[in-house]
C-alpha cells in the first residue's frame, strides 16, 4: 500500500509540473553623472527583442538632453509600435530609435544576439534637472512575448544643505579623539 501511495504522489508531481517560462524585466540604473541607463534583465539564455518607451512623467524641471542605444548588446534596429504616434498602425511604425527630447519622450525597438543571463544596458539617457522617468513596453525572450513591463526612477539632485550637513558630520567624526 505504501508503494502505491508513493507512486501516486510521484505521478501527481510529474503531471502537475509547470514548465518554467522566461520572465525578463526592465530597470533603471542611476549613473550619478546626469545620466541613467535602462537595462533589460534576463533569466534565461537567448536572443531578445525589446520595444521600450521612456517618458518624463513628473517634471517641474527634468529635461532629456540625449539618448544612446547600447549597440554592443542590442545591435539590430527592429520595427516597433511607437506609443507616442497617435493612431499608429499595429506592426511597426518606428524602426530603431525615435526621440522627442523637448517633450521628454523616447522609443526604441531593437533586437540582440544571444546575451545570456544578467542585466544588459539598452538605453543611456542624459538629463538635466530633477523629476521622474518612467519606462514601459515589452521584451520578447525565448519565443515568449512579455508585455506590460515597467520601471521608474526619481532623479533628484541633493540640495546644498544636505551636502553641508554631511560634510559637518564627516569633519566631526574625523576630529573626534579618544582620551584614555
Amino acid at each position: 500500500m505504501k508503494i502505491h501511495h508513493l507512486l501516486s504522489t510521484a505521478m501527481l508531481a510529474v503531471l502537475s509540473a509547470v514548465p518554467v517560462c522566461a520572465a525578463p524585466m526592465i530597470q533603471f540604473v542611476d549613473n550619478l553623472d546626469s545620466s541613467v541607463t535602462l537595462q533589460v534583465v534576463t533569466d534565461a539564455n537567448g536572443s531578445l527583442g525589446a520595444e521600450l518607451a521612456v517618458v518624463v512623467s513628473s517634471s517641474p524641471g527634468l529635461q532629456l538632453t540625449g539618448v544612446t542605444v547600447d549597440t554592443g548588446n542590442f545591435d539590430t534596429a527592429n520595427p516597433g509600435d511607437n506609443p507616442f504616434i497617435p493612431g499608429s498602425p499595429v506592426g511597426g511604425d518606428t524602426n530603431g530609435l525615435w526621440t522627442d527630447l523637448p517633450n521628454g519622450a523616447v522609443f526604441a525597438a531593437y533586437g540582440s544576439g544571444n546575451l545570456g543571463i544578467g542585466a544588459f544596458d539598452f538605453l543611456t539617457l542624459q538629463y538635466q534637472g530633477t523629476g521622474t522617468l518612467e519606462a514601459f513596453g515589452l521584451v520578447a525572450q525565448q519565443g515568449q512575448l512579455n508585455d506590460g513591463l515597467s520601471a521608474s526612477i526619481d532623479l533628484v539632485i541633493p540640495e546644498p544643505t544636505t551636502a553641508v550637513l554631511a560634510l559637518i558630520g564627516l569633519v566631526g567624526i574625523a576630529g573626534r579623539r579618544r582620551f584614555v
